[in-house]
Parts: C-alpha cells; sequence; structure tokens
C-alpha cells in the first residue's frame, strides 16, 4: 500500500536529484516503516543548481508529484485550477492520504474528497490562527484567510480517520480530534541521542561579550526575528555587550538587515542564509550562549528542541506548543519587546540560573529523540493502513454485490402484484 503526503512545502528539483532544505534527506523515509511508496503531493520549481543549505533527499521509494510553484494567494488562484487536477489524477494513483496540515495542497485535496467518505490522517504542524493573526501576516485578506483556514483546520481533525500533533495538548484544544478516533502526538523533529550534549553546560560568560543565535524562516514572519532585532538594539544602547546570529532565509531578509541597521546593530549581527541540517547548525548552536525565538505562532519548534539539545539555554514565547518545552519563566508574550529585552538581560548576567537552564533543557530534550518518536509514528500510520484497508475492501464487496444481483434472475411478481426489481448498477 502507498499514501500520498499533501505537503506546504517548496521543492526543488536539480536533474535527477530532488532538495528540501528543512529537514533531513531521510525525513520521508519515516512513511516506509508502514507504507511501500510514498508519494510527495508539494510545490516544486525545476533549477540548475540546488538552493543554499538544500541537500538532496533520499528518494528511495519515494517520488514527487509537482504542483506549479506558486507564491501567495494571487498566484494560487491562477493555479488554481491545475493543482485540481493534478491532485485529482494523483488521488486515482494512491491508496492512503496524510495531511500535513494546516495548508492549501490539503484543503485543495480535502475538497476533491468530498463525501466520499475516503479514509485520511491529518499530521497537525501548526496553528494557522497564530500564524495569520495580526503582524505574523501581511495582506488585506488576512482575517478571511485566517477564519477559513481555522476553519477547514478543525474539520479536517474532525472528519480524519486518525489525527497526529506535534504538541501534547496545545492544538488539541483547538483542533480537536474526532471523539473515539485514533490520535497520538509527536514532533516532527530528526533527534538522535547521538545529538545530545554529552552534558549539561557550565561555563557562561560573565562579564560578555554575549552569542545569541535564532533559527527560523524568513519567508514570513512568523519567528519575530523584528521583536529579536528591536530588543537586542535597547540591550546593546544599555551597554550590554551582545552579537546575534540569525540562520534562516526568505523574502523578508532584506527587510530585517535594514531593521539591523536602523537598531545600529550593522557590526553586531549575522545573517547567515539558510545552513545544511545537521552539523553546520550544530556548530552555531554549540558556538552560542543563548537561543532565543520569540515566535508570533508555533506548533513545536524543532529549532528550541535542537538548541536545548545541545544544553543552551533557551528563550522563548507563550505560543504553541512552547510552554511544554521551556519554564514559565524562561518565555515572553510574543510581540512583547521590553519584556523579551529584560528577560534576555536577566539570563545572560545570571551563569548560575543558565547552567540550571541547560541541566533542564538537556534533560527534556531527551524525550524527543527517535527512538521515543517513532513509536508513536508508527502507530498513527498502521492505524490508517487498517483504516484504508477496510474502505477498499468495503468498496470491493459493494461492488461484487452489485455485480451478483445483477447476474440474478427477476424474482416472480409478489403478492400485492408488485415487482421486486434488481438494484440499479
Amino acid at each position: 500500500m502507498n499514501v500520498l503526503i499533501c505537503c506546504e512545502n517548496h521543492f526543488v528539483q536539480v536533474g535527477d536529484e530532488v532538495h528540501f532544505h528543512l529537514t533531513g534527506p531521510r525525513f520521508f523515509q519515516r512513511y516506509r516503516d508502514v507504507f511501500d511508496e510514498v508519494v510527495i503531493l508539494a510545490r516544486s520549481a525545476k533549477k540548475d543548481k540546488a538552493p543554499q543549505g538544500s541537500q538532496p533527499l533520499d528518494m528511495s521509494g519515494v517520488r514527487l508529484i509537482g504542483l506549479p510553484d506558486f507564491y501567495g494567494p494571487r498566484q494560487f488562484l491562477r493555479e488554481w485550477r491545475n493543482c485540481r487536477n493534478i491532485a485529482r489524477r494523483a488521488l486515482e494513483q494512491v491508496d492512503s492520504i496524510i495531511f500535513r496540515a494546516p495548508g492549501t495542497i490539503s484543503n485543495v485535496v480535502w475538497s476533491l474528497l468530498g463525501r466520499t467518505g475516503r479514509p485520511f490522517g491529518v499530521e497537525v504542524v501548526g496553528d494557522p490562527a497564530k500564524a495569520m493573526a495580526r503582524g505574523a501576516m501581511r495582506h488585506p485578506l488576512r482575517p478571511f484567510f485566517r477564519w477559513i483556514s481555522v476553519r477547514n483546520l478543525r474539520r479536517q481533525c474532525r472528519e480524519a480517520y486518525a489525527t497526529a500533533y506535534v504538541t501534547q495538548n496545545s492544538l488539541q484544544q483547538d483542533y480537536p480530534p474526532a471523539p473515539g478516533k485514533f490520535s497520538t502526538h509527536y514532533s516532527t523533529i530528526e533527534l538522535h541521542r547521538r545529538q545530545l550534549a554529552a552534558a549539561p553546560r557550565t561555563d557562561f560568560p560573565r562579564n560578555g561579550p554575549y552569542r545569541i543565535v535564532s533559527v527560523g524562516s524568513f519567508a514570513t514572519l512568523y519567528k519575530a526575528q523584528d521583536i529579536l532585532l528591536k530588543a537586542v538594539g535597547q540591550l546593546v544602547r544599555g551597554g550590554l555587550p551582545l552579537e546575534v546570529v540569525l540562520i534562516g532565509a526568505g523574502k523578508y531578509r532584506a527587510e530585517m538587515e535594514e531593521l539591523a541597521r536602523t537598531e545600529g546593530l550593522s557590526d553586531r549581527v549575522c545573517f547567515c542564509g539558510e545552513l545544511p541540517m545537521g552539523d553546520a547548525v550544530l556548530a552555531e548552536l554549540d558556538r552560542a550562549d543563548l537561543f532565543v525565538l520569540p515566535s508570533r505562532q508555533e506548533g513545536l519548534p524543532r529549532a528550541t528542541i535542537e538548541a536545548m539539545a545541545r544544553g543552551l539555554p533557551c528563550i522563548g514565547s507563550t505560543v504553541g506548543g512552547t510552554p511544554e518545552l521551556l519554564g514559565r519563566e524562561d518565555m515572553v508574550s510574543p510581540d512583547d519587546i521590553e519584556g523579551l529585552a529584560g528577560k534576555i538581560g536577566d539570563v545572560l548576567k545570571d551563569p548560575v540560573r543558565m547552567a540550571k537552564m541547560s541541566k533542564r533543557n538537556l534533560a527534556v530534550a531527551s524525550e524527543y529523540t527517535e527512538d521515543i518518536l517513532s513509536a508513536r509514528r508508527i502507530a498513527f500510520y498502521r492505524e490508517l493502513k487498517i483504516c484504508t484497508d477496510a474502505w477498499q475492501h468495503r468498496g470491493v464487496t459493494m461492488l461484487q454485490g452489485v455485480a451478483s444481483a445483477a447476474r440474478v434472475p427477476a424474482p416472480a411478481a409478489s403478492g400485492d402484484g408488485t415487482r421486486i426489481h434488481d438494484a440499479a448498477v
């Protein structure tokens, strides 16, 4: 049995290679623990060279059905009919279906399922209510997009035969599964025990200079790099010796570079662009004193877990699943520049507190290693496979029953003079 993965990300095809920069090369192999073949339905573009920070995917038993590489609502509307046609043909080639939701691709496929009763599963990886909140998204139709996205995700979770969430509790409250249906939780992170630091950190600078690192895409401002830069600007003007490393790429990078200049941080902020998953990112985490991710929305931030796994003290915001990772004392409200600046300053000036944060973070991160999460993922995949098999078998049985009825001679007239007709085929 194969499975269709409806994925919101952008893939790049370079010759025979398929590149994707947000996961490790074997990310889609996890579905093959249960399914024979994985079919990815996602936006893709053919290019002469791979983007910075990307790496070729392991495509053994995996194939990509490429959609037009649209960005934003305007381009999607132009490609809507084409996307539906491609998605319809994809559905004819696959057995099971998994939505990595929320997202446009999942919505397109979901609309094609209609009232067929065809089973599908949902991996809930984010919160559209927060992703499209004021400040996180800039578009005149933002309130409408937010409303329709929240409504669609809630309905998909209610209709799904199995649901999986990246959070333990947070997303489940706003997007609950159907009563009596299978539901579980696991992060999408690929964290192996060898990536855990051997021991918590104990040596932190007492008087600086301090090095902060943050990891997140600049395709949107979900990760609130603007809030981080404004908070750091306040601290630097107050005399705290800081430098910041920002890892990520996207259309808002130039705007953030201009903001860094406005805040007087041109010589204190390094925009690294995309870095390959693995050693390159780990090296930057190991060189830092503090990880900061003041997101406006989150599912469960993989970047924070990776930083915690290196024993790095972390500051986050009180959104999504972040409270499942960090203590209340290590978080601030989203968009709170003053609060973030105060929190960063308090933490960096207290090496004892940073050592305690390191110990706690390393212990929490150890609960997100691959050996623990894989068992939950496999249970989710197996449940969906069983439901799909039952649905397919029921359809075959019904067709066989109809065919048999068509071959049976018409019965004699009933006592009241009416004839009992065969079922129409």
